[in-house]
């Protein structure tokens, strides 16, 4: 029997899970296929049931204390799919359970529904001249595909969590600020605060699922993982900024040290030459909705066995600017 014929081995009927009546399919957990996918070098981003979202996950997936919680991450691999609207996902008896609850109570699990939504950034410019990447929330495509749609939403999230995109990440290293041009209006903030440096270095991964970044360490460990030591999740307010920055003033040895630099938001400039042809997934750090995470139930049930999830807290950030 091949994986797919062990993994799609469905029946339709009526039981109980968590004291809920469900109609449910079923799919068997096979960890010596888990096993297989783990040591297989091509072993990355797929809808092959064995290989989805391995590449990326493989790792911390490792992480987890209990067998009942990699059976439930295994689990949610193996269900590819919508998971609104009342479905339920679980791991019984070493077999994964989804299914649409009839019940009138629901038991909330660690899965981040299609309408829960994160935030992401866009490529606005990059220079051969200086090897500079300019990211930000009004940058393309935009939000919906569209050269001229909505932009990013920080405070509720702008992008679907069942959506795979690349993710944004940096390593910084305090690395002067090069004479790039500091365009744009003010708006709620200085003209500057919208055109920070980050110091560093820029790059994307491969498309991974929003729902499937539970907290910013697990995406800093992605980052990682697939970049290199040093490399986590790129935020919202990682460019600095002094006032009066400009293409004529306080670039390479005039740059301010550290501790004089203010946070901006919104857009900064990094070094790099990043794809533009797709959204990418960044995080913001004061904001109670803006990540995938924050909207991810964490209560732990007996037959799940799994809390593992985080949520950020958070204030306010700035108003946006649009940037030409």
């Amino acid at each position: 029997m091949n994986l797919r014929d062990l993994i799609f081995t469905f029946f339709i009927g009526g039981s109980l899970l968590f004291g809920q009546e469900v109609v449910h399919a079923e799919y068997p957990v096979d960890f010596s296929k888990w096993q297989e996918c783990q040591s297989n070098e091509d072993c990355t981003i797929s809808k092959d049931p064995c290989k989805n979202y391995v590449g990326v996950n493989k790792k911390y997936f490792n992480e987890y204390s209990s067998w009942s919680e990699k059976e439930l991450w295994h689990c949610r691999m193996l269900a590819d799919k919508d998971l609104s609207g009342g479905t339920q996902i679980s791991c019984l008896n070493h077999k994964c359970h989804v299914g649409k609850l009839t019940g009138a109570q629901t038991t909330p699990l660690p899965i981040a529904a299609k309408t829960k939504k994160g935030l992401t950034w866009g490529l606005v410019s990059h220079s051969d001249k200086l090897g500079i990447d300019r990211v930000g929330c009004y940058g393309r495509p935009h939000v919906d595909g569209s050269s001229d749609g909505p932009s990013c939403d920080p405070y509720q999230g702008d992008t679907s969590c069942a959506a795979a995109l690349p993710i944004l990440c940096l390593k910084t290293g305090n690395l002067p600020r090069p004479n790039y041009a500091v365009t744009g209006t003010g708006h709620a903030m200085s003209v500057e605060y919208y055109n920070g440096w980050t110091g560093g270095h820029i790059k994307l991964t491969q498309p991974v699922r929003g729902d499937m970044l539970t907290s910013v360490e697990a995406a800093n460990k992605i980052c990682e993982t697939a970049l290199g030591d040093g490399y986590r999740m790129a935020e919202h307010h990682d460019g600095k900024y002094v006032t009066g920055m400009s293409e004529n003033n306080y670039y390479g040895e005039t740059w301010p040290p550290e501790n004089q630099l203010l946070h901006g938001g919104w857009h900064w400039y990094a070094y790099g030459n990043i794809q533009g042809d797709k959204r990418f997934w960044v995080y913001v750090n004061d904001q109670q909705q803006g990540n995938c995470w924050d909207h991810i139930t964490t209560q732990a049930t007996k037959q799940a066995g799994s809390n593992v999830l985080l949520n950020q807290n958070a204030a306010k950030t700035a108003p946006p600017i649009v940037a030409k």
